[in-house]
């Protein structure tokens, strides 16, 4: 037996069991030594590469579904890394003479590349020179590190260093500053754009980073990219520093693999990321509807400087990461940039100007090519996010998968069973449903024993072209009803629904699918593509709006895989069979979410810009919910339904405007929690002054001389925490809440004395406002009654007693806790 024929037969063994069917690569080999194989390691691992990929290909998950980490490449396969590290180190000697570092110029870099950064760390795993170039580094700088023998994720090629000539004292002074920080994964955004100065190129500056250490830096470049748009992962329009590195850490957590092995990855499928992802053909996939959760409609309203948008993070990750809730605070807000860099998250900020073309859909003028102006319907973000979520109710389906036993075969009936097998109905097979909403197609369908569907633009899909997998990509969730109306097996049950939750007819697939380019007259010209169906119950309703707990869904063509609509409970009831409802033993498990958050929420046009759309946040009214609705789109006219699994948190500023003021519409689908100044989070001493009662008196006064909704939160004093001294407590009083005074009162400033307390002292250096009276014979004639004078007065900022007056007149019960 081969090698090749050994390693297959390791992963089948064991992956048998395995759902999807991976094995990492130590098991793999501990298992072909149990066996007594005597292959070398380095081959067993380069074969089992091949292998795993081969098998988990066969399964359908395609290149890009695989496991990554299951390949778990050996630490050899990267031993350049180590001389790497070493390499850097020697650099970052501050007694290195610099012409050893004119001589490592010569030796590495080619005359027509000048010596810079990037060359000096890429260069030396540059295949044309790499052997020489390896052995005149370990003379050159007397290194003791091994030769490296596996340049696993180092191919590079030339035109991504080259960034042009940098002086030797540029590679000595910052190069140290930014290898040592680099080693250590701690490159800050400041040492970032020091090292843009020299590489002003983005991309070519992160090519540097990767070389720095390619454990933690991810290269930019074309493959990487489209390696991410595999595996789902977010690409950013433009980078910046903060965005490269979430985008990193979102494709390390997506893959499970480190920026090297992304890189090795990269270049072994170049070929495949060489063409656009819309023009490759993907994967056939078997669907499932998921179940939502229920659908979540919030709004965090308060004064400012609550902490409203500091808890949407904890309110996402409440929806879509409840095992991160109890983290700190860092780890929280990086889990809440992946959920935003993986696509399951959108952050938008409603203002006066912010419209329904915006937030749903708008037309957009754009310039062809030959300058011609043309007019497109562009989605708008709340549109995008809906589909995103549609397509994670989504899921794969395995090709074979039965029913859950508790609805297909338990206490099965011996004439359903007869009858099934009569019929060459699989029970075992997932129930499907089809609408056709056309009814002159419809009446054809049901005399003709067949089930067809629309977009006959795109053609026979039993050999679809580049062109044609463009056109279903176009359709986005729509394009399930095709790719598995082709692919649907003989013996499938199907139901026909008109709607509601309603079976108008049973049929059962007779043979494969096939495409009428030209259709009969009393059809639907567009509805081409035709999958056989011998009907056997047709004339007659039965409704499933019991067992299914509500309506069916409302696409053209979908599954049900669950315990409460079977292939056993829809012939039982067309045979008048009496069979108990099954319950199941556990729920289903919830679909993925998505979550928009809507900053300042209320200052928005709420009518202009939900419209119609309003009716459908409400979750009764949700897709796949008893009473869902959907609403036919203005611009696009597209039928448009807002999934459950879709959650909206809106932030409001009550100071802007008051909840009794907000939409009425809008107030009545969504759940208001309020959020309100909390002093006993703050510091209760910050050099003599207690924060906490300051800060609660403060607001006391504004609520009696104003309103609650203009108080102030404490967010504005949690800088005291880090630096509790009088200097910040003064900046903070000075800069931030007298300001917020002034705007509340419109500069009364007599009203916001008596929030300071101003009125209570004569003592002019506890005074935080002075009031300023001028010798009336100076300006005025004896008999003139002159308005108030007021001055901002610098010294009582840095007074403790002037802080310790806003509070100490005041009885203690009003500071119970504080």
């Amino acid at each position: 037996m081969t090698a090749r024929q050994e390693i297959l037969n390791a992963i089948t063994a064991l992956t048998a069991d395995r759902d999807p069917p991976t094995a990492t690569a130590q098991e793999i080999l501990k298992y072909l030594q149990d066996q007594g194989t005597t292959y070398q390691r380095p081959t067993l691992t380069a074969h089992l590469y091949e292998h795993m990929k081969d098998v988990l290909e066969r399964t359908d998950r395609g290149t890009f579904r695989i496991r990554q980490k299951s390949l778990l490449l050996e630490a050899q396969d990267a031993d350049w890394i180590h001389f790497h590290r070493a390499y850097l180190k020697a650099l970052e000697n501050p007694d290195l003479d610099p012409q050893v570092l004119h001589e490592l110029q010569r030796l590495l870099i080619p005359q027509t590349e000048p010596l810079n950064l990037v060359a000096l760390c890429a260069a030396p795993y540059l295949p044309r020179h790499r052997e020489k170039s390896i052995q005149g580094i370990h003379f050159l700088l007397q290194m003791e590190a091994p030769t490296p023998t596996h340049y696993f994720g180092a191919k590079l090629d030339a035109g991504q260093y080259y960034t042009g000539e940098q002086d030797t004292g540029f590679i000595l002074e910052l190069g140290r500053t930014l290898f040592k920080a680099a080693r250590n994964g701690a490159l800050s955004e400041e040492q970032f754009h020091a090292l843009q100065q020299h590489i002003p190129v983005f991309n070519k500056a992160t090519v540097a980073c990767y070389f720095m250490n390619p454990e933690v830096y991810l290269p930019l470049n074309v493959y990487i990219e489209r390696l991410a748009a595999r595996y789902g992962v977010n690409v950013p329009e433009t980078f910046d520093f903060q965005s490269w590195r979430v985008f990193t850490q979102a494709l390390m957590e997506r893959t499970g693999l480190k920026p090297f092995e992304l890189m090795a990855l990269a270049w072994k499928h170049a070929p495949e990321l060489k063409k656009p992802v819309a023009a490759e053909k993907p994967p056939v996939k078997k669907i499932r509807v998921a179940p939502a959760g229920p659908a979540t409609n919030l709004i965090l309203y308060g004064p400012p400087g609550t902490g409203k948008t500091y808890g949407v993070v904890d309110e996402v990750l409440k929806l879509l990461s409840p095992e991160h809730l109890n983290s700190p605070r860092v780890q929280k807000v990086q889990v809440f940039e992946g959920l935003r860099s993986a696509g399951r998250v959108e952050f938008v900020t409603f203002h006066q100007s912010f419209t329904y073309e915006d937030f749903v859909e708008g037309i957009r003028a754009e310039t062809t090519e030959d300058g011609q102006v043309r007019y497109v319907v562009r989605d708008g973000i709340f549109k995008t996010l809906s589909q995103r979520a549609l397509d994670l109710l989504i899921v794969d389906e395995p090709q074979a998968q039965p029913a859950p036993e508790s609805a297909a075969t338990q206490g099965t009936s011996p004439e359903v069973e007869a009858y099934a097998l009569e019929q060459g109905i699989d029970l075992q097979k997932t129930l499907w449903k089809i609408s056709i909403q056309d009814g002159p197609t419809l009446s054809y369908c049901l005399d003709h024993n067949e089930v067809r569907v629309h977009f006959g633009h795109v053609g026979d899909l039993r050999h679809p072209t580049p062109k044609q997998e463009e056109q279903l990509q176009e359709l986005k969730s729509r394009q399930h009803i095709l790719r598995n109306l082709s692919t649907l097996p003989e013996g499938t049950l199907m139901v026909l629904s008109s709607g509601g939750a309603l079976v108008d007819a049973v049929g059962v697939v007779r043979g494969p699918y096939h495409f009428d380019a030209h259709p009969p007259g009393l059809v639907h010209q567009d509805y081409q593509h035709v999958l056989p169906v011998r009907w056997l119950f047709k004339g007659r309703q039965e409704s499933f709006f019991e067992e299914y707990g509500g309506n069916f869904n409302t696409f053209t063509l979908n599954p049900y895989l669950s315990t409460k609509v079977t292939p056993y409970m829809v012939l039982s009831r067309f045979l008048g069979v009496s069979t108990p409802i099954p319950e199941s033993t556990e729920a289903a498990p919830h679909a993925p979410s998505c979550v928009l958050v809507i900053d300042e929420i209320n200052r928005g046009n709420i009518s202009r810009i939900f419209g119609e759309l309003i009716t459908l946040l409400e979750p009764s009214k949700r897709l796949g919910a008893a009473e869902q609705l959907t609403v036919r789109l203005p611009y696009s006219k597209e039928d448009f339904a807002v999934p459950g699994n879709l959650h909206i948190i809106g932030t409001m500023n009550t100071a802007d405007r008051s909840l009794t003021q907000m939409d009425i519409a809008l107030r009545r689908r969504f759940e208001f929690r309020e959020l309100p100044p909390r002093p006993e989070v703050l510091p209760q001493d910050c050099a003599g002054v207690n924060v906490r009662r300051m800060l609660h008196a403060i607001n006391r006064r504004i609520e009696v001389l104003f309103d609650r909704d203009h108080t102030i939160g404490h967010a504005y004093l949690m800088p005291l925490h880090e630096n509790p001294t009088l200097n910040t407590l003064a900046s903070i009083m000075q800069d931030r809440i007298l300001p917020l005074l002034e705007e509340y009162f419109f500069e009364d400033w007599g009203r916001i004395r008596m929030v300071l307390a101003d009125d209570q002292t004569s003592r002019t250096d506890e005074q935080f406002v002075l009031e300023v009276s001028e010798e009336e014979t100076t300006l005025w004639v004896p008999q003139s009654r002159p308005r108030a004078i007021y001055r901002v007065n610098p010294e009582a900022f840095r007074n403790v007693s002037a802080y310790q007056k806003i509070y100490s007149s005041l009885p203690d019960h009003l500071f119970q806790g504080l």
